[in-house]
């Protein structure tokens, strides 16, 4: 019986690390298949720890994949009952994560520092800078601009300096962070390095993040013709990309750059659009955007 049980024990081990190896490549359906089989065969041979640690690379996936509801509760089971500085790190981490998604801000933040400090014990640097980046993301959302960046810069202080998506996406956060609060030259040259990064790494569904953070900053300082330039580019590269939110943000810094250049015969196309595109109920929106600072209502990172 016990050699049977340390064959599962095994036979567990390697399905967890192919179910990594499915993760880091992209290959969702088959991690979390491996997953839940590493989970199974942990069961059957009675190893908790093991049944943890697949059980949250599981969840993690399976959110990823858009199942989300309920799993807080798996997750928070988890870090109650653990012991193990990496399993609890992934259960508040992804706890966090859920929470977010239901914009359950507070909540995810309180799960989020508990991930942070559960990194500190794996001395894992990545887990950290996801941790704070995480915190980051929860502060930028709820418009707590110098807090978010202090959160960035101490995800990116954690970050391999060689160029990286989630470096690039916390840059673009961080730079879009002192455009609003004022700090525009820091700002700026912040973007322009998420953007050339992201060009350098061939991920143009992702250019739209920065490309939109520029235009909001140069429709703060009045260089229309820029801010015009990298919104188009941005909605071009959304529309190919399916990103319908950068779309939307899109038609709404479109709309106003020519709005205040005073044509407002191609700020209303814009505002059309985007009101038969996802506001198709309510056909006052193009006059009212008309009469209103778009800046103000705007929030690019909510």
């Amino acid at each position: 019986m016990r050699e049977r049980g340390t064959s599962k024990r095994v036979r567990s081990c390697r399905m967890l690390t192919d179910g990594v190896r499915h993760a880091k490549a992209g290959h969702l359906a088959p991690a979390a298949k491996a997953f839940a089989r590493a989970e199974s065969l942990g069961a059957a041979s009675g190893d908790e720890g093991l049944i943890d640690r697949a059980m949250v690379f599981r969840i993690a996936v399976e959110m990823e994949m858009g199942a989300v509801q309920g799993q807080a509760a798996i997750l928070q089971r988890v870090l109650l009952r653990s012991h193990d500085p990496e399993v609890c790190f992934f259960a508040a981490y992804n706890t966090a994560r859920c929470y977010d998604l239901e914009r359950s801000y507070k909540k995810a933040a309180f799960y989020a520092r508990q991930a942070l400090r559960w990194a500190h014990p794996t001395r894992r640097a990545d887990y950290e800078a996801m941790a704070h980046n995480m915190l980051g993301n929860l502060h930028l959302v709820e418009c707590q601009f110098e807090d978010a960046a202090e959160d960035y810069q101490r995800a990116l202080a954690l970050m391999p300096e060689s160029p990286g998506i989630e470096r690039a996406l916390v840059l673009d956060n961080l730079g879009y962070c002192h455009l609003v609060v004022g700090e525009l030259r820091s700002g700026f040259s912040l973007l322009y390095v998420s953007l050339r990064m992201l060009s350098r790494l061939d991920a143009p569904e992702l250019r739209p993040r920065p490309r939109l953070s520029l235009a909001f900053g140069y429709l703060e300082i009045g260089r229309f013709d820029h801010a015009c330039r990298h919104a188009q580019a941005a909605l071009e590269e959304a529309r190919r990309a399916g990103d319908d939110t950068s779309v939307k943000n899109a038609l709404y810094l479109l709309g106003q750059t020519y709005n205040l250049e005073g044509d407002e015969a191609t700020a209303r196309r814009y505002f059309c659009e985007l009101q038969r595109t996802f506001y198709p109920e309510n056909g006052a929106i193009p006059d009212f955007l008309l009469a209103i600072d778009v800046r103000r209502i705007i929030h690019l990172k909510a």
